[in-house]
């Protein structure tokens, strides 16, 4: 169950939807296939506790993510952190999957 969906990015090349959950400090995902009854909501990237920390997918904090959005190439996937005021880049295709903040100020709106 999702706690206060409040984005969306959908990769069609990978078949997978990006969902941002304000409440959870996460961001899930779900592989998109033909049959809808594999579907299944998995976590991605958050810790579950809201807070700002930068760094590779397992350790990164969201605070109240809010909007999404796919760079043209679908390799980048930036995120409103919402709670922090600022913009962050995942890279969604290089291992280990990292973030880092491109816009704002932790904390300073």
């Amino acid at each position: 169950m999702l706690e206060h969906a409040a984005g969306l990015a959908y990769d069609a090349r990978e078949g997978v939807l990006y969902i941002a959950e304000r409440d959870a400090h996460a961001i899930r995902r779900i592989r998109i296939s033909i049959d809808p009854s594999s579907w299944m909501l998995e976590p991605w990237s958050g810790t579950g506790v809201a807070g700002h920390r930068d760094g590779p997918i397992e350790s990164i904090q969201w605070n109240s993510p809010w909007g999404l959005a796919l760079d043209a190439e679908r390799r980048i996937l930036y995120v409103a952190d919402s709670g922090n005021h600022v913009v962050r880049a995942v890279s969604v295709e290089s291992s280990p999957t990292t973030s880092r903040t491109v816009l704002g100020v932790p904390g300073r709106p």
